[in-house]
């Protein structure tokens, strides 16, 4: 996919933030993979209001901005303003909040979608965040939710090109984290990056969930 927002526009919001990777010709198509998967759970949706929980930089809300009335994001960096003023040539429904997915500042009921790409594999307590991105979800709502694949190459890529320890970074692999969607939503779609391969050889995947 190509991404509407310009590089110049991509701020980094801290020292993990990959976004200047979304930008480079080799790794960029891969980080832009995960969001095309995640644009497929949404591609016929027009709906009220969406969440982005960990939206870093922003570089995904003016695609989903299209897909809503309006657009709110919560993150843990303190850049929300910085951010938003970037979005401004792309997208005029957007509220940023700094805030924990532990403790999402919106009444129960609220979202008719949440999206949250890359976010849940960093969790300390992933049980905890799922639960409350579903409280705040409306009954029949639903959450898209991205993660990396975990498995021996995906840990060398981390290890040798990203310089990190997957282990450490990355507490939940993508079976825990589709365990605890399964056990809180519905399952309506889930897809995987090479979809040639399966799921527990791939690079990424997808799923989208209904609360019920």
């Amino acid at each position: 996919m190509k991404l509407i927002m310009r590089a110049g526009d991509a701020i980094k919001t801290s020292s993990e933030d990959p976004v200047n990777f979304y930008f480079t010709p080799f790794l960029g198509y891969f980080y832009r993979k995960r969001l095309s998967l995640s644009l497929a759970c949404i591609e016929n949706m027009k709906t009220g209001r969406i969440l982005e929980a960990g939206y870093g930089s922003g570089i995904f809300m003016p695609e989903l901005s299209r897909h809503c009335d309006a657009l709110f994001g919560i993150d843990t960096h303190p850049h929300n303003g910085e951010v938003s003023e970037k979005l401004k040539g792309y997208v005029q429904n957007v509220t940023l909040l700094e805030a924990s997915i532990y403790k999402i500042p919106f009444p129960d009921n609220y979202f008719d979608a949440v999206v949250a790409v890359s976010i849940l594999e960093h969790l300390k307590d992933l049980d905890n965040a799922v639960c409350e991105l579903k409280r705040v979800l409306k009954p029949g709502g639903m959450i898209i939710a991205g993660a990396p694949v975990k498995n021996k190459f995906m840990d060398t890529v981390f290890s040798s090109v990203l310089k990190f320890n997957s282990d450490e970074h990355h507490p939940n692999g993508h079976r825990k984290i589709a365990g605890s969607l399964k056990k809180h939503f519905e399952i309506e779609y889930s897809a995987h990056f090479p979809g040639a391969l399966p799921v527990d050889w791939g690079m990424y995947f997808v799923t989208k969930a209904k609360k019920i």
